[in-house]
């Protein structure tokens, strides 16, 4: 028995031992694995680098030629087009010429009448020998002008005879750049590819481990709502950007803040660690803390194909916004206000949702929640059955994010961005989104497809926009002082006008799209041209901002704002057509229903008044709260 036991032990033992040692080869193997895909992936990532250079500068060098020969082309307009107005110079001249040689023949025959008759005709010999000079002094100066012409139509000729085969073949260059850099693209897109497959492989053996850490889910968050708003990229102290993923890797005045591998030496866990970061703030919890030490060790790594320049909001999992209170304390003031297209709802901000209500009553029909703190703007499709929501909270978040109006359900989470957005508004065929922000761009949404796609023209806040009635333009209204038209199929600037000089709150199309009305701080309407951006007429004689402009049929305009006061103005010449007084508060938004008969507005008392538009007074007013 003793010898029998002392074997069975000693079988336990070697048996332990060999499955402890298993157990760690596994490990060890997995790690080698991920150190030679790290090592592959350095090396895929240095070429893909020098493809992108090489496709940058290769973009840059077709771009020039394809200016260049675009350039010429121009010019070529240009000589055609003076070409023209010379020929038009010379018929004009002609045309005088013949007239004064008719008038010199009259004047002839005027004067043999005369002289058979000298004593009664001297006043009359007198005029016609006048115009006979005035005839021989135009019939030269036609000569002249006409030799003139036809200089200058003979230069430009010369001038434009090489421009053609030069056009020829600046374009064929430019054709041949364009292959190059596809081609080049293509290559390092290659790259960017075998990169992502690996660092795909990576984060599965990590998985597969359970030692992946979600960049996205896990690490963005934090940086976000505890680094951000001083290291960001208006204003970043220390010169260390934290907005994405790209700029946090590349560190700042200090240098390096992260090491991939290394977390002991990476100054940024170093300084979360000992409590100086985030600066003169609650230090980072425990938890928090070792996760970005696990994930700095680990390689600082980024989640599959997210993109390093996103800003860390958009790649954050989507968060379900807290619930409104059930009453409301104080009156919050009404920022948005639209009613559907068969004026039976009316939508109203709310706080953290959007009140839904009976729009010939007044009363509470739905709270749709799950929306940010502030709303500023709401937009009913055509169909009547979404109602698209543009909301957030000041320097924090934004949101556009659209819903079912039987519900109240969400439909689609569209957009989540750095800052508050202000407008939304529906293409006329309700196929497309419009959405604008703090942030300073246009977001555009294809809702069939979800695609989008940023213009980014602007340079501050983007506070209005609005489709022309074809859907092919779109105008904005933005804090940089400027108004802008672009086109909607591209986002391609097509015109800008600066003549406001102040913050432009407010702009809509007229004319059929070929001129724009905007208002805003300058307490002025300024109609301008969208073909070339001049400014047509001005109507002044307003108390204060100008803060909402809709178009009525017939050429009117109705405006409202800070003066306690409706208006109506005919756009063609100008003149003041209505005007009736308000209750007295700043109107903070306005709608129309659609057969454009009654007013919505609400303001910063946070009342809503319905009143038939040829009305001088609200016919009902009511809070935009929910119901006690």
């Amino acid at each position: 028995m003793p010898r029998l036991f002392v074997f069975a032990l000693c079988w336990l033992v070697w048996s332990s031992a060999i499955l402890f040692a298993d157990e760690e080869a596994v490990k060890v193997d997995v790690m080698q694995q991920v150190q030679a895909l790290d090592q592959e992936a350095a090396a895929i990532s240095q070429e893909e680098q020098a493809a992108q250079a090489a496709w940058l500068e290769a973009r840059k060098m077709a771009t020039d030629l394809q200016r260049e020969w675009k350039g010429l082309l121009t010019e070529m307009d240009r000589i055609e087009r003076e070409k023209g107005e010379l020929a038009q110079k010379i018929k004009d001249q002609k045309e005088a010429r013949e007239k004064a040689a008719e008038k010199q023949k009259e004047a002839q025959e005027a004067i043999a009448a005369a002289k058979k008759q000298i004593e009664e005709a001297n006043k009359k010999l007198a005029a016609s020998e006048k115009e006979i000079e005035e005839a021989e002094k135009t019939t030269k100066e036609a000569a002249k002008s006409i030799d003139e012409a036809q200089t200058e139509i003979t230069k430009l000729d010369e001038l434009a005879k090489p421009l053609p085969e030069q056009a020829q073949a600046a374009q064929k260059v430019s054709d041949a750049r364009e292959a190059e850099v596809a081609q080049l693209k293509q290559q390092a897109d290659e790259f960017t590819a075998s990169r992502i497959a690996r660092q795909a492989k990576i984060e599965t053996l990590l998985r597969d481990a359970n030692r992946w850490i979600s960049f996205s889910d896990q690490i963005a968050p934090v940086f976000h709502q505890r680094c951000v708003a001083c290291h960001n990229p208006r204003n970043p102290k220390g010169r260390y950007n934290m907005a994405n993923f790209a700029s946090i890797l590349a560190g700042g005045d200090s240098g390096e803040a992260i090491i991939p591998g290394d977390a002991d030496n990476s100054l940024l866990y170093l300084m979360v660690e000992d409590g100086s970061m985030p600066y003169e703030s609650d230090p980072l919890p425990e938890d928090q803390i070792e996760l970005i030490r696990a994930w700095i060790a680990l390689g600082a790594r980024l989640d599959g194909a997210a993109d390093s320049e996103s800003p860390l909001i958009r790649l954050m999992p989507r968060v379900t916004q807290p619930d409104p209170p059930e009453t409301y304390n104080a009156p919050v003031p009404v920022t948005a206000v639209a009613v559907d297209p068969e004026g039976q709802h009316l939508a109203s901000s709310g706080y953290h949702e959007v009140l839904v209500f009976n729009a010939a009553d007044g009363k509470l029909v739905r709270r749709i929640t799950n929306v940010a703190q502030r709303v500023y703007g709401l937009a009913f499709h055509p169909d009547g059955k979404r109602l698209a929501v543009a909301s957030g909270t000041p320097g924090q978040l934004g949101e556009v994010k659209l819903f079912d109006m039987t519900s109240g359900e969400l439909v689609s989470d569209l957009l989540m961005t750095e800052d508050a957005m202000f407008d939304v508004a529906f293409s006329p065929d309700g196929k497309r989104l419009a959405a604008c922000g703090a942030g300073g761009a246009i977001a555009l949404f294809d809702l069939e497809s979800e695609n989008l796609t940023l213009v980014e023209d602007h340079s501050d806040w983007v506070h209005s926009i609005a489709w022309s009635s074809d859907g092919k333009q779109l105008v904005s209204a933005s804090r940089d002082k400027t108004a802008k038209v672009f086109d909607a199929k591209s986002g391609s600037l097509q015109i800008t006008f600066s003549g406001h000089g102040q913050s432009v709150t407010t702009a809509r199309f007229l004319d059929g799209g070929k001129q724009v009305i905007s208002g805003g701080d300058d307490r002025r309407l300024r109609i301008w041209n969208v073909k070339d951006g001049k400014q047509a007429r001005d109507i002044g004689g307003f108390g204060g901002e100008i803060s909402v402009i809709h178009t009525l049929e017939n050429n009117r305009v109705l405006t409202a704002g800070a003066e306690h006061k409706i208006r109506i103005h005919n756009a063609q010449d100008g003149k003041r057509q209505r005007e009736f007084q308000t209750p007295p508060d700043w109107i903070s938004s306005l709608t129309l229903s659609a057969d454009g008969k009654t007013l919505y507005y609400g303001n910063h008392q946070g009342e809503i008044h319905r009143q038939k538009l040829e009305a001088d007074s609200p016919e009902q007013t009511w809070q935009a709260v929910p119901a006690k």
